[in-house]
């Protein structure tokens, strides 16, 4: 990872066990090459959903989501995320195959075909909610 996530305890080890079964070993399989970083832009921030002035608290605000955007791999070569419905790169391949992995990890998973604001990013995180309720998207 990138930087120092500020995250709960939980997250770290749900984003270590992520990157260990999920990650690391799709990118051998779709990109024929290992992960050396997962590039994480926010993790703890105190603000609301969508940085919007009124609303609920993001998750953020509590330690419990990180935005990653992307993953550097041990030769140099960034994969970030983006929009890549139309694409045949293995690239496309490693990216859905990530984000569909997410989801049997974390509570939330949002990326680029949720909407514009994931466009370049997935956010995860371990939001409980009523009932086990999950969201990927």
């Amino acid at each position: 990872m990138t930087g120092e996530p500020q995250v709960r305890c939980e997250v770290a080890l749900t984003l270590a066990q992520w990157s260990r079964e999920v990650v690391k070993p799709v990118a051998r399989l779709h990109l024929e090459n290992d992960v050396s970083k997962i590039l994480i832009s926010t993790s703890y921030q105190c603000r609301r959903r969508n940085n919007a002035a009124t609303g609920k608290v993001s998750e953020h605000g509590f330690a419990n989501g990180v935005d990653v955007m992307g993953f550097e791999l041990k030769d140099g070569r960034k994969v970030l995320i983006a929009p890549r419905l139309d694409s045949i790169e293995p690239e496309r391949a490693f990216q859905a195959a990530v984000r569909g992995g997410s989801c049997a990890y974390f509570t939330t998973v949002l990326g680029p075909t949720t909407n514009a604001a994931h466009a370049s990013h997935l956010h995860l995180d371990l939001a409980i909610r009523r009932g086990g309720y999950r969201l990927c998207q």
